[in-house]
């Protein structure tokens, strides 16, 4: 790692100097300059993945936009999803685990609302956006119709959660409808489905806050060139946080350990690393691969869409069976999911202390729970001396009744595409103006 931090110090000194020469231009021209640091997370809409946004979710300078299909009614059925023996299923039409496009909207917005209540402590206002979609199915052909129709859609939205405790930062002018069949380049379009339009919105409303903007040091502006650097250089997305410490200070001319420290933080809330201070198990790491995370996490939440070699092997047989009907992960075999669903994301987790750094931080965020002192009924042939084994909430959580069973598709739903168009689906933009 020490070869890799000298090649990542001598790139980021050269990209320093470019960019000190670009703003020496610029200081000659301008009275002020701002750089916009935007960082957009789209998440998954299914419930399975919910527990892994927390990672991400934050109340800082943050905006959300909840999307949500505006050709269906409030209150139409839309089709949910369930597990069962490992494999994804869409819930039809009068199924009991069936739910409804505004209960999808409310439960998103208490979400946020938990949010939102943290940003106010803090003196700060979260942004939110629902953003109706598909809205070229509504009336097609007639734009008066159409236009009357998403009034109503809004004025229903706005009359219905007046009462709820995110009515507060939700009203009409930012529930908003775009059109899926057409680019927001296209000028020609009505402005009610202007993707451009609302673009702009979103960062005028983001602007017209200057809580939403930190003037920080440009000095500070190198860390996220070196850190990108650094994760193409080392063969690990988790680095020692001295070894990033070390590097902010080099790059940021730093000496004070409050500045590193301020750097870290600053860089955290926008997403670019994730460093957890609030944590002994997890302080003495930084994960400088943030979309490695997300991944690795992810493909063990959904064990039925993975590959798994089971054909010659009675034990991993019975180990994902166990995983798959009651929600108990073992160590080795998520590191066998790893391997053989994510091979060049599995190197990473080579080490003993990268393993042992994911499992903690999957552990203090609850996406995996200590089942050792569960009552689970578990093959003896399974189990191995001393190894650690969880239990998934998220698996366990999309188990449903042989009722609803049979009610429900007979076809598994994989497509990540259908489960994104049907399930409210948040998105959040982080969006930084820096006043230099």
């Amino acid at each position: 790692i020490r070869e890799a931090i000298e090649t990542v110090l001598k790139k980021t000194k050269q990209f320093t100097s470019d960019m000190r020469s670009n703003v020496k231009l610029m200081k000659e021209t301008l009275e002020e300059i701002k750089v916009n640091f935007i960082t957009t997370w789209d998440f998954a809409g299914q419930e399975a993945f919910a527990i892994v946004q927390r990672l991400l979710m934050s109340h800082i300078r943050t905006a959300y936009g909840v999307v949500f299909d505006a050709s269906l009614d409030l209150d139409d059925p839309v089709p949910g999803t369930f597990r069962k023996n490992g494999k994804e299923y869409r819930t039809s039409a009068g199924s009991a685990a069936i739910t409804t496009n505004f209960k999808l909207l409310c439960e998103w917005l208490d979400v946020l609302q938990h949010l939102a209540q943290k940003a106010e402590n803090d003196g700060l206002k979260l942004v939110v956006y629902l953003i109706g979609t598909h809205i070229d199915k509504i009336h097609p052909g007639d734009l008066a119709r159409r236009k009357a129709k998403l009034k109503t859609i809004r004025d229903n939205i706005v009359a219905r959660i007046k009462n709820k405790p995110y009515a507060s930062f939700i009203n009409r002018s930012n529930i908003v409808f775009v059109d899926n069949s057409v680019s927001g380049s296209n000028a020609s379009q009505d402005p009610i489905v202007h993707v451009k339009m609302f673009r702009g919105q979103l960062f005028k409303a983001m602007y017209s806050d200057k809580k939403m903007e930190e003037a920080i040091p440009i000095c500070w502006l190198p860390f996220t060139y070196a850190m990108r650097l650094l994760a193409e250089e080392v063969s690990s997305p988790v680095v020692p946080t001295a070894e990033v410490r070390m590097i902010a200070k080099e790059v940021c001319h730093l000496e004070d350990d409050k500045d590193v420290d301020a750097v870290l933080e600053f860089y955290h809330n926008l997403g670019h690393i994730l460093h957890f201070t609030d944590n002994a198990a997890l302080q003495e790491n930084v994960v400088i691969n943030v979309e490695w995370l997300v991944k690795v996490v992810s493909v063990l939440l959904v064990p039925g869409s993975v590959r798994v070699d089971t054909d010659h092997d009675q034990v991993r047989q019975e180990e994902y069976q166990l995983l798959i009907e009651k929600g108990i992960l073992l160590e080795r075999l998520a590191q066998h999911i790893w391997g053989k669903n994510c091979p060049k994301l599995a190197e990473h987790l080579t080490s003993t202390e990268e393993r042992t750094f994911l499992f903690n931080l999957m552990e203090q965020h609850a996406i995996l729970v200590d089942a050792s002192k569960l009552s689970v009924c578990i093959p003896r042939t399974v189990i191995k001396h001393n190894e650690r084994m969880y239990w998934v909430p998220a698996l366990a959580a999309k188990e449903v009744t042989a009722a609803d069973d049979d009610k429900a598709l007979s076809k598994p739903s994989h497509s990540s595409n259908t489960s994104f168009l049907r399930l409210s689906t948040a998105v959040y933009i982080h969006l930084q103006d820096k006043n230099q």
